[in-house]
């Protein structure tokens, strides 16, 4: 179903994610969020991992991420003040 994540467990860490700066993953597994929690809908700038060496990509942005599980691995979430319009976010990692 569209709009709906499945994942096997559950989240093993939560962090807030302040949107006054910008907020790196912090002593998280790969220094990387593996999803990120949406309470209000709107856009959400991110940078992404490197996968097998590669360099990550910088300043993503997803627009109209709606309320609920965004699947996506990111090692920043940027503050409102840098394009993020979506709020009550909080990063998982499994």
């Amino acid at each position: 179903m569209l709009g709906q994540v499945y994942v096997k467990g559950s989240a093993r860490l939560a962090t807030p994610i302040n949107l006054s700066a910008d907020t790196v993953a912090p002593n998280v597994p790969n220094n990387a969020f593996d999803a990120i929690y949406v309470g209000v809908t709107g856009n959400i700038v991110v940078d992404t991992p490197g996968v097998d060496g590669q360099r990550g990509s910088t300043g993503v942005t997803f627009n109209n991420v709606p309320v609920g599980m965004f699947a996506v691995s990111c090692s920043k979430v940027y503050s409102s003040a840098n394009g993020t319009t979506a709020s009550d976010l909080v990063g998982l990692n499994w």
